[in-house]
């Protein structure tokens, strides 16, 4: 804030103890913010100027693909799939997906930190495409060739390509 100079004083010694000279580092710290000051202030108008228009339709774009492709669509339906995959209870099958979404969600961000977004991004992206395509064949499988959980207690049911999809 502005003005309030001994209390930012008093702040920096508390933080760099009894014995520490803070005077230069204060000196750095309010030239610095004059310095920052003196930069011309950026509005709303700015993200639509010729130089910034690409990245925001990208970004927006991002933005409007990931809410009708993305967890959303998956999530909304969640109940029909799993009850149409052969679970006696949708909301059994949605309970669970949460259950094992949860820790890899967790799982992912702290994997994000350590190996950076873009390999994340690309493995993820390749375990989801193939939970799609499991899912997808499974329910060709018992739409058209009239599979269904009765007649086989495989594995192979579409109840368990879902558990595998809800999973990735």
């Amino acid at each position: 804030k502005v003005g309030r100079q001994k209390e930012f004083e008093i702040a920096l010694q508390r933080l760099r103890g009894r014995d520490a000279d803070v005077s230069l580092e204060a000196a750095e710290i309010k030239d610095f913010i004059e310095t920052i000051d003196k930069l011309p202030k950026a509005g709303i108008q700015d993200l639509f100027s010729r130089s910034y228009i690409g990245p925001v339709i990208i970004g927006a774009g991002l933005m409007v693909f990931q809410q009708f492709a993305g967890i959303n669509g998956i999530l909304f339906y969640a109940s029909e799939t799993f009850v149409s995959a052969g679970f006696d209870s949708g909301n059994l099958g949605t309970i669970l997906m949460a259950c094992i979404q949860l820790p890899l969600t967790t799982l992912g961000a702290l994997l994000m930190d350590r190996s950076g977004r873009k390999p994340l991004l690309l493995v993820s992206t390749s375990g989801l495409i193939v939970g799609t395509l499991m899912s997808a064949v499974s329910f060709y499988l018992k739409v058209f060739t009239g599979y269904s959980r009765s007649k086989s207690q495989s594995s192979h049911s579409p109840a368990y390509w879902s558990t595998l999809q809800a999973i990735h």
